[in-house]
């Protein structure tokens, strides 16, 4: 697609702004919510995101939260390139503007573990495990030695 956008821009006449076009990733890394910065004949940016797959063109597609947000934040500039039948017969097909156009369905949830310990119990969000001291330990002060409860193995 990096050569799609620089023969887009020298078709037009732009060979100077096809000479800027630049793959994202390699400069900025992954995260910047879009995979190539072209820009259009008049000199503004253009955003790209490609997404691409060997289905069919209503196959879904993974898109992350960083990349919906800049999507709405960039609209005007915002394009989704979605190339599919890549295997076979490679097309293209554009959506421009945010990425809410498409349907959009949460698929993945972001979890964290947090310990917290009160005398004699260890709770961890969403799971809780029970420790049990020796007298010596308790009298000592020593490190407690902790059996989980749930099947589980947690990293002390």
């Amino acid at each position: 697609m990096l050569e799609f956008e620089r023969t887009r821009l020298r078709n037009n006449g732009r060979d100077d702004l096809a000479e800027k076009v630049t793959r994202i990733s390699e400069s900025l890394g992954d995260g910047a919510g879009y995979d190539i910065l072209s820009f259009e004949n008049d000199g503004r940016e253009r955003y790209v995101e490609v997404k691409t797959t060997s289905l069919g063109m209503h196959a879904p597609f993974l898109v992350s939260v960083n990349e919906v947000e800049f999507s709405e934040q960039h609209c005007e500039q915002y394009w989704l390139y979605r190339v599919f039948n890549v295997a076979k017969q490679p097309t293209l097909f554009v959506v421009r503007g945010s990425l809410r156009k498409c349907c959009l369905e949460p698929t993945q949830f972001r979890a964290s573990v947090v310990r917290t310990e009160t005398n004699d119990r260890t709770e961890w969000r969403g799971i809780s495990a029970t420790s049990e001291r020796t007298s010596q330990e308790q009298n000592d002060g020593a490190e407690q030695e902790t059996r989980a409860s749930a099947a589980v193995e947690l990293d002390q």
